[in-house]
């Protein structure tokens, strides 16, 4: 339900809400913007009084990070966003530059090792295990 008089195309956040963003860059963007409105201070101009955004994301966050970020949400938190996996796909990019013929190729020349912790931690971010 939006707040009262307000766009129906706005979010759907009710009134006490607490709205928890955790992850990297894409919410922590503050030294991006050089000046001008960060995500979470969008998103809090965006909700009806009475609800809050807090922001625990932080730049430069892989997704081996969610787990203690995932910690400091306190109980009044009703909804977490988390946007997660771009410093991962930075931090190892150089796997598009091998030449492989097959996944079996790429296996062989060490891909899946390096893949392994990545596949971990978005298990983790969705909540599994």
């Amino acid at each position: 339900m939006a707040a009262s008089g307000s766009d129906p195309e706005r979010s759907e956040a009710r009134v006490g809400e607490h709205i928890a963003l955790r992850g990297d860059s894409i919410f922590d963007n503050s030294s991006y913007t050089r000046g001008l409105p960060d995500v979470v201070t969008h998103l809090r101009g965006l909700l009806p009084t009475g609800a809050w955004a807090s922001l625990l994301a932080v730049d430069g966050s892989t997704t081996a990070d969610v787990p203690d970020q995932v910690q400091n949400i306190t109980p009044e938190v009703t909804r977490a966003v988390v946007s997660i996996g771009g410093n991962d796909a930075l931090l190892n990019a150089d796997i598009l530059d091998l030449q492989v013929t097959s996944t079996v190729g790429a296996d062989c020349r060490g891909v899946e090792p390096r893949l392994l912790p990545l596949k971990a931690g978005s298990r983790v971010a969705r909540g599994g295990s």
